[in-house]
């Protein structure tokens, strides 16, 4: 991020400096995404492969829609346990 906000040809310290902390801010959102989406991905594939069901008696991967995989209460508690262990000391402490 830094070489790319000097090799723009700023000519003030301010403008190289904001543009790094947007790089930067960017790459940070876009990495976040993707390490979310594949804690989503492979949260749902292991529900898959143990034979995981909805409260209803449903499997996970009979489910319609994204949206109801989603909004499934295994689902949700998988990914919130998944999501944590992956973020827990590695990202909220030891940063």
């Amino acid at each position: 991020c830094s070489w790319i906000a000097e090799s723009v040809g700023f000519r003030s310290q301010d403008h190289i400096q904001a543009c790094y902390l947007f790089l930067y801010t960017f790459a940070v959102l876009v990495n976040t995404v993707v390490d979310i989406a594949i804690v989503l991905y492979t949260t749902y594939i292991s529900m898959v492969v143990r034979g995981i069901r909805t409260n209803d008696g449903v499997l996970i991967e009979d489910l319609p829609d994204i949206a109801s995989v989603f909004r499934s209460y295994p689902m949700m508690k998988v990914f919130g346990s998944t999501l944590f262990d992956y973020n827990f000391p590695a990202c909220f402490v030891l940063p």
